[in-house]
């Protein structure tokens, strides 16, 4: 299969285009997620160097003798404890096993702090020199466990900021290279515009010249369809352009209301003469000339709309019964409608539906009544159901205005029924009927249906003649 190296660079630059795009969301979110682990790393060595920091000047106020500093008080040590387990909580939350042998040497700093401050109150009345001794060396082990922790903290932030930093290139060079194929599509579509709009000036010409050759006509459009990328299409039209130059085939020929056009290209003149004839001798339908073909019509045959709401309301009998709900039909029996009969009555089934649940809403007070009247004007007929139940919301009324694009729930099954309507070729319309009060009083639906209509009276011609006023007047008496 040969492929047209237009359509498959343009389709390759599409794909790689969409890759940019899609490595740029992923970069965006590793970015995120390094972002957060190298503010969470910071964020636990300030917890850690405060924490010591505490620990330094409990160390130094007692080094120093001076036994009232606020720094020996049992509250402030206890602070200091409460920050070192704070500092546990936020690595055990954020960064486990993010860090290897992390929590073994925060464990060891706790311990060995804990150890500090029980020495801190028990060496009173000791010289300063064994008080110095026993504190520095439990001080200086603390301190060792820090700085052993903070540098494979440290080590794990290099790691994490290289890492961040060559996602950053990596995202900068992604919008660079989205950004290029962006503004080569828009190249691209600009370039196409200019050469169809040249394309239609051409074809504009060529409609007024009434002496443009079908050669050049063919390549025009050709040159249209290759240009946007239709270079099958391009051939398929002039394969077909030269079948048409030898005989017109028959399927390809339109039919309308005349009958099926006849090919007579490519024969001579006797034969051409003999198929006319033939054709001009055919069996008319009545009322037309000789030799003019029947008109088919489409037209589906027309069921009786009084004997499909009686069906339909028997089915629903038992719901109208329990629902207390009175009904009252006015359909003529001579109303017909076109359509499928199972259509029409799934649709009136529906819409009787939802006439009961309107009805169902109402205070045990209140009359529920439901009315269903016809009328036919010229081939349409309108069939009215009349509720007096809570009628529609206004969601749904401003839905089917095409307001809103969102179906209340409880009005699904009307979905159904505007889909039966567009097969039927019938108009739904919908509203709610307002009391004196101003209040909603119930609800109307109307659905036109197509009808054969009724045949009309024949009405006499009166004749006109000259005369006076007065004689013109008893005539028309």
């Amino acid at each position: 299969m040969k492929v047209n190296p237009v359509n498959f660079f343009k389709n390759k630059k599409a794909l790689a285009g969409m890759l940019c795009v899609g490595l740029l969301v992923t970069a965006s979110f590793f970015i995120q997620n390094l972002s957060n682990r190298i503010r969470q790393i910071t964020v636990l060595g300030e917890g850690v160097q405060t924490c010591y920091q505490r620990i330094h000047q409990s160390y130094t106020a007692r080094v120093l003798g001076d036994l009232s500093a606020p720094y020996l008080e049992q509250s402030f040590l206890t602070s200091t404890g409460d920050c070192l387990a704070d500092t546990m909580s936020f690595y055990e939350a954020n960064l486990d096993g993010f860090l290897t042998g992390g929590v073994t040497l925060l464990n060891e700093v706790n311990s060995l702090t804990d150890d500090f401050h029980n020495k801190l109150g028990g060496l009173e009345g000791n010289p300063e020199n064994i008080v110095a001794s026993v504190l520095g060396r439990r001080f200086e082990k603390l301190e060792t466990r820090k700085d052993d922790f903070l540098e494979k903290l440290e080590a794990v932030s290099g790691k994490a900021m290289a890492s961040y930093s060559s996602l950053k290139w990596s995202f900068f060079l992604l919008i660079g290279l989205v950004s290029f194929f962006f503004l080569g599509e828009l190249w691209n579509s600009w370039n196409l515009l200019q050469a169809n709009n040249e394309l239609e000036v051409q074809a504009e010409d060529m409609l007024q010249d009434p002496g443009a050759s079908a050669q050049n006509v063919e390549a025009l459009i050709t040159s249209a369809l290759e240009l946007n990328g239709l270079p099958k299409t391009a051939l398929l039209v002039n394969g077909s352009a030269r079948i048409e130059n030898e005989v017109l085939p028959t399927e390809k020929l339109r039919n309308d209301v005349a009958g099926k056009a006849i090919p007579v290209i490519g024969q001579n003149k006797e034969a051409i003469n003999a198929q006319i004839d033939a054709i001009w001798n055919q069996p008319a339908q009545p009322g037309l000339p000789k030799g003019a073909p029947q008109v088919a019509t489409n037209e589906p045959d027309s069921v009786s709309l009084d004997d499909i709401l009686s069906s339909t309301l028997e089915l629903l009998s038992s719901r109208f019964v329990t629902s207390a709900i009175t009904v009252d039909m006015n359909i003529s029996e001579e109303l017909k409608v076109y359509g499928e009969e199972e259509e029409i009555q799934q649709v009136i089934y529906l819409l009787l539906n939802q006439n009961i649940r309107s009805c169902e809403g109402l205070d045990s007070g209140t009359r529920a009544h439901l009315s269903l009247n016809a009328k036919i004007l010229g081939n349409s007929t309108f069939l009215s159901l009349f509720d007096s139940g809570k009628g529609f919301s206004k969601e749904f009324l401003d839905f089917n205005r095409g307001l809103t694009s969102a179906c209340p729930d409880e009005y699904k099954d009307l979905l159904i029924v505007k889909e039966f309507a567009k097969s039927l070729k019938a108009d739904l319309t919908f509203e709610n009927l307002l009391g004196s009060d101003g209040n909603i009083a119930g609800g109307k639906t109307q659905i036109a249906f197509r009808a054969p209509g009724l045949a009309l009276p024949k009405k006499r011609l009166i004749s006109l003649r000259k005369g006076k006023k007065r004689d013109l007047e008893a005539s028309f008496s």
